[in-house]
């Protein structure tokens, strides 16, 4: 069986008296529960609400994207008009990109599975886009393998969440951190930011796991029926 696929979806929302915010993040999420329950090797890996923003990050898998379309499809969110926008990008572990692309040998542990419950300590969203006007790919890639190569400790250690966006030269991150001064500590000794600059673009975003008793229920009945 192949292995599933990575998405990650980025919803936006607009609350209203007759939908407050509340109801709309709770419906979002437990749709998508639902949904994946009806997909195969359909799982919600985690849900994160953007502090202080109407936006919440969500990570899911599913065999295929046809699979992944009906059910979605079949199990709408609570909405009216446009209270609920959707971005959608597909995703692949990091390690994988960093081995097939990058070259990297890296025998150090794989990507510890984060749950959604709370954790401590800050947790913050990196979105890093790469460009690299006046090189070769090549010595792009030459710098990006340095930076693999140290990332990699960081996501074996179980403080970081990293995948490649398909077909762009962008990575999405979790980063924990145990203090928010730790965050500007790590992210400006990266290879790539040291070596190319403003070409570098981060946007940064504190986020906080999001849990409710339905959701967590939900997933959990949802590995126990993969494991069946």
């Amino acid at each position: 069986m192949a292995s599933p696929s990575l998405y990650w979806l980025e919803y936006s929302f607009a609350g209203s008296e007759q939908t407050p915010l509340t109801d709309l993040i709770k419906g979002t999420v437990h749709a998508l529960t639902k949904a994946m329950l009806q997909t195969d090797q359909g799982k919600v890996l985690f849900v994160f609400k953007v502090l202080a923003e109407p936006k919440i990050i969500v990570l899911i898998q599913s065999s295929t994207p046809t699979d992944l379309d009906t059910a979605l499809t079949a199990n709408p969110v609570p909405s009216l008009g446009r209270q609920v926008q959707v971005k959608c990008r597909p995703l692949r572990q990091y390690e994988a990109f960093a081995s097939e692309v990058l070259g990297v040998e890296y025998p150090g542990p794989k990507t510890h599975e984060w749950s959604s419950s709370p954790t401590e300590g800050f947790i913050y969203w990196i979105d890093m886009y790469i460009g690299y006007s006046g090189l070769k790919q090549q010595q792009l890639f030459d710098v990006w393998r340095k930076e693999a190569m140290l990332v990699l400790q960081t996501v074996g250690s179980g403080n970081a969440q990293l995948f490649k966006v398909l077909a762009e030269r962008r990575v999405m991150m979790f980063l924990k951190a145990s203090s928010p001064d730790m965050l500007d500590n790590v992210l400006y000794k990266l290879p790539l930011i040291q070596h190319l600059g403003d070409q570098v673009q981060l946007v940064c975003k504190p986020v906080v796991p999001y849990t409710y008793e339905d959701f967590s229920k939900s997933n959990r009945k949802n590995d126990v029926n993969k494991k069946v």
